[in-house]
């Protein structure tokens, strides 16, 4: 969730930067001291979860007038408006950053949304996880997902994904964390933690523009991830912006996820508005379905069946 003092967000970065991180990263890791503690025991998938997941239309979800502080969403008012827009675009399930209130919950469900992926920003903060654990309470929640890219940018470690999955494992849902593709070589030892593979595949981030081939670059990479796993594989996080710098477009974001649908990946749509306090880099702000007035580009009108 948003940070008065800004921790990475979801595309933090440039590709280079994306690299020089991973890099430290990858040393930080190969230096560290083995953690004595055991890894938690991951729950196995319920049966039919996959065959569930599978039938949602997933999107990730910020609020799109942005959170009320670094721990709370927006009014209820607000956040209404969102999942209305987002439920005529056909999303029946939200992927969140942080954990949502029960009135949150209460709202998506009565909605009609399906499913909801739970996140839990910082894996170290009791308060979050205190509210990932009474987010389980709702029929609609599927699973957690720690972390978001924490350990490219190494402001968390898999020892704190460890303790997070032991807090929340008496839930009885499934858990998983998010890094991304690169992240799965570098640290081996995430392909086995929890019960699915969540990762980010971000085809912009390896300067790949074009819609027709982020398709490839994004089916390639899938299919490296899940030829060296048993677990299931999903994309929480993939896309091309539509703004903010050249060889963008609201055509090429809407091209390429037309495309993507066709393959085998299963994916969530990242994400479901323009995110204006996203300002670190030109095209942060950009990637949504929805403007942040709700307005729909492209790719929300093609979604809505108006285009």
């Amino acid at each position: 969730m948003k940070s008065t003092t800004r921790r990475p967000r979801p595309g933090d970065s440039t590709p280079g930067f994306r690299l020089c991180l991973a890099a430290a990263s990858a040393i930080l890791v190969a230096c560290a001291p083995a953690t004595t503690s055991p890894p938690p025991e991951p729950s196995a998938l319920p049966e039919g979860w996959i065959e569930t997941v599978l039938e949602i239309r997933w999107v990730d979800y910020n609020p799109s007038q942005g959170y009320a502080d670094d721990l709370h969403w927006p009014d209820e008012e607000s956040m209404a408006e969102d999942f209305a827009t987002l439920r005529s675009a056909g999303f029946t399930g939200i992927v969140t950053y942080g954990p949502p209130t029960t009135s949150a919950l209460e709202a998506m469900e009565s909605m009609g949304f399906e499913g909801v992926i739970v996140g839990v920003w910082d894996p170290t903060r009791a308060e979050e996880l205190e509210l990932a654990e009474a987010a389980a309470a709702s029929p609609i929640v599927l699973g957690y997902c720690i972390g978001n890219e924490g350990i490219m940018f190494d402001t968390y470690t898999v020892a704190d994904l460890e303790d997070a999955a032991r807090r929340l494992d008496d839930t009885g849902l499934p858990y998983t964390t998010t890094e991304t593709g690169e992240q799965y070589r570098t640290n081996p030892e995430l392909l086995a933690f929890g019960d699915w593979l969540f990762p980010n595949l971000h085809p912009f981030h390896s300067r790949v523009l074009d819609p027709d081939l982020a398709v490839e670059w994004t089916e390639d990479l899938y299919d490296d991830l899940a030829s060296r796993t048993d677990l299931f594989v999903m994309a929480k996080e993939t896309g091309l912006p539509h703004g903010g710098v050249d060889g963008v477009s609201e055509r090429n974001q809407l091209d390429f996820y037309v495309g993507l649908a066709e393959t085998d990946v299963p994916f969530a749509y990242f994400e479901g508005f323009d995110v204006e306090w996203k300002d670190w880099a030109p095209h942060e702000p950009y990637w949504g379905v929805f403007r942040k007035d709700r307005s729909p580009t492209l790719l929300g009108e093609y979604l809505m069946g108006l285009e």
